[in-house]
């Protein structure tokens, strides 16, 4: 099966006078699965989350409050998935990325949706890289779809 999926960085500021501008629906709609980074449920969030509910399952990183993005991930209903589980962190630890797991099954195979966004405030590029590297040991099929802001260097 093949899955069309669109990755977007929204950058809503944490929400800081931010709204969801509302032709970003159309672009998502060519796709079977999307990704929002910098995300915010924000003003213009209703409108959005109206205009994709039939068509998609829509799943959020948790809100903490202005200031800080979410992720957000959209599946097309009619891609026939499982949901296994969905799986989110304390976006508000600055060394911890944005971050959101969806893991579906599809034609009986497990595939795990990940949208990321690492951190630019503070120091701690290299330690979100290093939970990112623990999170994703030992997973067999990942479409992960993320801003990475690369730190200068590299890591297997």
């Amino acid at each position: 099966m093949e899955i069309k999926y669109l990755e977007w960085n929204l950058h809503a500021m944490g929400g800081r006078g931010y709204e969801i501008p509302k032709f970003v629906v159309n672009y998502l709609k060519t796709a079977d699965v999307f990704v929002l980074t910098e995300f915010c449920q924000t003003k213009g969030w209703e409108d959005f989350q109206y205009a994709l509910e039939s068509e998609y399952d829509i799943y959020c990183s948790s809100y903490c409050s202005k200031g800080y993005n979410q992720v957000c991930i959209g599946i097309r209903k009619t891609i026939n998935y499982k949901l296994f589980s969905v799986v989110s962190n304390d976006i508000s630890n600055i060394e911890i990325p944005e971050f959101l797991q969806v893991d579906i099954e599809i034609e009986r195979k497990k595939l795990s949706i990940i949208g990321i966004r690492i951190k630019t405030s503070g120091n701690t590029k290299e330690k979100q890289y290093e939970y990112l590297k623990e999170h994703l040991k030992g997973m067999i099929r990942v479409c992960s779809i993320s801003k990475m802001t690369s730190p200068a260097r590299s890591w297997n």
